[in-house]
Parts: C-alpha cells; structure tokens; sequence
C-alpha cells in the first residue's frame, strides 16, 4: 500500500518493497478501452475504459447477457469482509474519474454486475450499490467542510485528511490508512472548485472554508 500511495503522489518518500515478486511475462495484446470483442460470431463483449480506482481501470461489458464485469471500478460503502461489516474503505486514487466512470455503468442496461470483492448482484441491488459510491463521495464532502466551520482558523492538511478518513465506516481502523487515497484527492478538488481555501504562507498548510 506504501508503494501505491507513492505511486500516485500520495507520499514522498518511496517505498522500499518490490512492486511485484513474479518474473516479467510478454504481453501479447493491450486493451484500452473502446475495443470489441467477439467470442463467437453472435456474441460480443466491449471493453470500457472506467478510471477512478486507477486511470487505467477497464471494464467487459456484454450486451447480449446483460452483464457487466467492472472488477474494483466502483466499491459502494467499500470492500467487506467475508462475515460481515467492512474490510476496506473506499480506495479511488481518481475521484473525479470515478464520478465519470459511475455516470457511464449506470446508464449501461445491466442484470447481473460482477465486482472484484462483493457477491455477484442481481439488477434489483445494482442501482442501490451505484448510489452507495456515489453517497459515500458526498459524505467525504460534507464531513469535511462540518470540520472547517468547527474550525475557523483552519486545519492543518494532515488534519483534514484524517478527518475524511474516520468518515470511512465501520472498517478495521489498522485499514482506514487506505482511504487516504480517496481523500487527497477529494481535497485537491475541493481546492480547486474553491469550496476550500488552502493557507500556502504557513507551515504545515491549512485548509480554511472558502
């Protein structure tokens, strides 16, 4: 996880561990997204480019069955365990990429969703799951502009990321590191739409209500 926060610009100082313990394999064929794929000759399948969990996330969607495999594209409240609550927050490295790539798998027609850490979901729980991600992004907001009118000095960066993260649930709180993806970004963005104010002159920074 250190590794990939540096990856993504989260942290500075880079990780140590090897990014992969297996040897290098070829690769024979990339996909980008917008390709199609054709099993048989009545049967297709469309590669969707759908970012936010990485910029690169792909997606098969197959319209034939009406199914969609989006792997870890959109994770709703978050990953669960296999008995119950939550095992991890919400990881989107991309969050405004994320809110594009849910604008397109809810407008997909789609029975049966595939995803990399939840059961296999019927049509009648996907629109529930869609919205789940979508609420999830919206309470990041709302917990932390509360944080910076309960604080009109401000809060240090740090603070605030923090703040984001133990809006995570009811994860294990050794995991709530993990939404510190999620959360930088959510920052950066709300600085950028000037709904947050960032003090620069200082040090550490601060984030003040705009």
């Amino acid at each position: 996880m250190q590794r990939r926060a540096f990856l993504h610009g989260i942290l500075t100082a880079k990780a140590t561990e090897p990014l992969s313990t297996t040897l290098p394999q070829e690769v024979n064929l990339c996909f980008t997204g917008g390709e199609r794929i054709r099993p048989r000759h009545d049967w297709q399948e469309d590669v969707l480019p759908v970012p936010g969990h990485s910029r690169v996330h792909l997606a098969l969607y197959d319209r034939s069955h009406r199914a969609a495999f989006i792997a870890g594209a959109v994770h709703g409240r978050g990953c669960p365990q296999a008995a119950s609550g939550m095992a991890l927050p919400v990881t989107y490295c991309y969050v405004d990429a994320h809110l594009l790539t849910l604008r397109l798998v809810e407008n997909l027609h789609i029975d049966t969703l595939y995803t990399a850490h939840l059961p296999t979901m019927p049509g009648g729980e996907i629109s529930d799951f869609f919205a789940g991600s979508r609420l999830t992004l919206k309470a990041f907001d709302e917990v932390l502009l509360a944080s910076l009118q309960r604080n009109p000095y401000g809060q240090a960066f740090a603070q605030l990321i923090d703040t984001i993260v133990k809006a995570s649930g009811d994860c294990p709180k050794d995991n709530l590191f993990f939404a510190i993806l999620p959360a930088k970004r959510r920052m950066d963005q709300l600085v950028e739409w000037g709904k947050v104010g960032l003090v620069s002159d200082q040090r550490p920074l601060r984030g003040v209500t705009a």
